[in-house]
């Protein structure tokens, strides 16, 4: 398996939306296709299997959308995309790692905490998911 690192280009952004449509059939995001996200891509033999944004700002990391296509999933994908981008993080001497979940999504919650994730904080919505934000120091 390779994970590369696609950078701030629109080189590989019809190729991740591809995927992400494949990910997440139900939902949309406006996220793909800017110029500030920094995007990462996982190859097995060639076949793109994987994807996984981030943007930087001044004092902190953001990690943004992972979409592993379902047939890939259980492989440990996220969490290597997790540690990818927390490295990259360290590169850019930014050192602190912030990023959210659902309450309902355990899989992303359990890779958090075995990189070092924390909650940070909690946002209760009354019109559907609750969140939980997460803080990693690097």
């Amino acid at each position: 398996m390779e994970t590369k690192k696609v950078w701030k280009t629109y080189k590989n952004i019809s190729l991740i939306q591809k995927m992400d449509k494949i990910c997440f059939p139900d939902e949309e995001t406006p996220l793909i296709g800017k110029r500030e996200y920094h995007w990462w891509i996982v190859y097995l033999d060639k076949v793109p299997i994987a994807y996984a944004g981030a943007r930087e700002y001044l004092s902190f990391f953001f990690l943004t959308r992972v979409g592993v296509l379902p047939e890939y999933r259980g492989n440990g994908i996220q969490k290597m995309l997790i540690a990818s981008r927390v490295d990259f993080s360290k590169s850019l001497n930014i050192r602190e790692v912030i990023t959210y979940t659902s309450k309902c999504n355990s899989f992303s919650i359990s890779n958090l905490k075995l990189i070092g994730f924390e909650i940070w904080k909690e946002q209760i919505l009354n019109f559907g998911d609750d969140f939980l934000y997460w803080k990693l120091l690097v």
